[in-house]
């Protein structure tokens, strides 16, 4: 008995709750998406217009490749290059000019099409993709599918336009859209912002650099590139030294300036990419 009282009170709530969102509609979009109303509208994108106690005027319309669409009592509209926050007010600036009181709008992208970018090199599916709004280069790269295990942390960007903020390694110009950023730098929560990707960017993730292990080590070959890894942790990533090798007489071949230097380092030295550590074999 009290179950079936619960389940009517339930039903009773949940269709107050219906009808408070019929009445009053703006409140499924005082909190949108996170950049959805700051999201620039382009060419071939769709919209969803709705003038608030106004069926009649509803419209989705697709943006027209010169930019523009047609909507009642206003003609020809030029919405590429607002932001949908910006598109709301024009058209009710609009309707105010003697055809309606203080019109409430809302504009909403039904699909979005005219901005992307270009995701290349160690992700799971490079490609194309749509961004929508706000887009931090991180959603972008985890909608390609992530990084392989070949990936490095450094990502190079080409960028048609000028950045408005971007943290790069290497200082943008409007001569030099290409830049490169190191992922590891979003461990710092301050930055995090000035790592969103534009309209039109192409995204290439490299190959992490490699050092080599040879000698007498378990699996002599090609590793992985990590900063701060030390001649110990790459032995120790070849299996570590056989029973023959003599780890207190390892050697670094290392090209510097276009020269071949053989040096003889602590183990807990750090190396660089393409270094070739080798593990002699002991003379006993």
């Amino acid at each position: 008995m009290r179950y079936d009282i619960f389940k009517k009170i339930l039903l009773i709530f949940i269709c107050l709750l219906g009808i408070l969102s019929f009445l009053n509609p703006c409140i499924a979009y005082e909190n949108p998406p996170n950049g959805v109303k700051e999201y620039i509208i382009g060419p071939e994108d769709v919209i969803d217009i709705q003038v608030w106690g106004n069926d009649d005027m509803h419209r989705i319309v697709e943006i027209s490749r010169e930019g523009a669409f047609t909507f009642p009592f206003i003609d020809k509209v030029h919405a590429s290059g607002l932001s949908v926050a910006e598109l709301e007010k024009l058209i009710r600036q609009k309707l105010s000019e003697g055809y309606f009181t203080n019109p409430q709008v809302t504009v909403t992208i039904s699909k979005y099409k005219s901005q992307k970018v270009v995701v290349l090199g160690e992700v799971f599916k490079p490609g194309s993709y749509i961004i929508k709004g706000r887009t931090h280069i991180l959603e972008i790269i985890s909608e390609a599918g992530g990084l392989t295990e070949k990936a490095g942390r450094i990502v190079t960007i080409m960028r048609n336009g000028f950045p408005q903020a971007v943290s790069p390694i290497n200082q943008v110009t409007q001569a030099n859209p290409t830049f490169t950023l190191d992922l590891d730098q979003l461990a710092d929560g301050n930055t995090e912002a000035k790592f969103l990707v534009e309209d039109g960017d192409s995204i290439y993730i490299a190959k992490a650099h490699r050092v080599f292990i040879t000698g007498e080590v378990n699996r002599p070959g090609e590793y992985k590139w990590d900063k701060g890894l030390t001649v110990n942790q790459a032995i120790s990533l070849a299996g570590g030294p056989t029973k023959r090798g003599a780890l207190g007489r390892t050697k670094i071949n290392r090209i510097k300036n276009g020269a071949e230097l053989q040096l003889k380092p602590k183990l807990s030295d750090q190396v660089i990419p393409d270094d070739i550590i080798e593990v002699p074999q002991s003379y006993f």
